[in-house]
């Protein structure tokens, strides 16, 4: 067993408010920033961290709770020196070996909160050659 690895699994009724608030044409959706949310718990009760930074996060595949099935997030985790990978999976209740990759990141623990610089909009569009309105972006799709 490698002492650097850790998987924690968490339970999710497909009833809970936080699944069945927030659905995608239909189908009842786990909110990708509770993915997240899950991680940030995780590490605080394994390692006792309270403060992180998240890097190269990939959100693959929504957890859904399709057809009533209570769901399975499993949060893998590979400490390294200066930071954890992240992987977390998913599986409905009763079918354990149909996983599915849901996200994977890295993280890193911070000893101290360092205020983020304020990005200037204003400055960085003045800088720009060609400016889109997001309304125009969206016509094209």
């Amino acid at each position: 067993m490698d002492k650097n690895y850790n998987e924690v699994k968490h339970y999710i009724s497909c009833d809970n408010p936080i699944i069945t608030d927030h659905k995608i044409h239909g189908v009842k959706t786990l909110p990708g920033v509770v993915l997240i949310d899950i991680v940030c718990r995780t590490l605080r009760k394994l390692y006792g961290a309270q403060l992180f930074e998240f890097n190269n996060v990939v959100f693959k595949r929504p957890v859904v709770a399709a057809q009533e099935n209570d769901q399975y997030v499993v949060v893998g985790i590979s400490k390294h020196k200066a930071h954890y990978d992240i992987n977390v999976t998913s599986h409905d209740k009763g079918n354990p070996e149909a996983n599915r990759e849901n996200m994977s990141c890295q993280v890193q623990l911070i000893d101290e909160y360092e205020p983020t610089k304020v990005f200037d909009v204003d400055g960085f569009i003045a800088h720009c050659d060609n400016v889109i309105d997001l309304v125009d972006v969206y016509g094209l799709a």
